[in-house]
């Protein structure tokens, strides 16, 4: 089995879910798994977003989180309706989190090309509150547009 096997089989491994009293309001702060699943089940921390400015309607990614009180350790999942498993170049990512923020890193490869940079692409959760449900937005860039996980950081704008 190689490397991409490997990887492959960590993304469809099971989330761990943690069974937690379903009227429990969620924590305050949470330890995150910087790693993620590929998973269609969702809760009320579901995103909705699309996966590019240019695809057609219809091509959407869905981020939940699955948060656990700490010293457990939460994890988010990633589900694209219409891709399957193997059109993921490698393990989705939490490159940075900020409050209620999270910046992810997804690389999605269709027709089994392999990651090169215009299919690596950059999402912005936003956790929902009482009055805003969560959000996750496609970082855009411009074409040929390279930058490193360790380069980034997210500042929350008033408005």
């Amino acid at each position: 089995m190689g490397t991409d096997d490997h990887e492959f089989r960590l993304l469809t491994i099971p989330t761990p879910i943690h069974p937690e009293d379903p009227d429990s309001p969620l924590p305050e702060t949470i330890l995150i798994d910087s790693f993620g699943y590929l998973s269609d089940r969702t809760n009320a921390t579901t995103a909705n977003g699309r996966r590019s400015r240019t695809e057609k309607k219809g091509k959407r990614i869905l981020v939940t989180f699955w948060p656990a009180a700490p010293p457990r350790v939460s994890c988010f999942t990633v589900h694209c309706p219409n891709l399957k498993a193997d059109a993921y170049g490698s393990i989705p990512k939490v490159c940075y989190t900020e409050d209620g923020l999270t910046l992810l890193c997804i690389t999605i490869c269709p027709e089994r090309q392999y990651m090169y940079a215009k299919n690596i692409r950059y999402f912005v959760y936003q956790a929902g509150t009482k009055n805003t449900p969560p959000s996750v937005k496609l970082v855009h860039s411009p074409p040929d547009f390279t930058f490193f996980d360790h380069e980034v950081a997210l500042l929350r704008r008033r408005d």
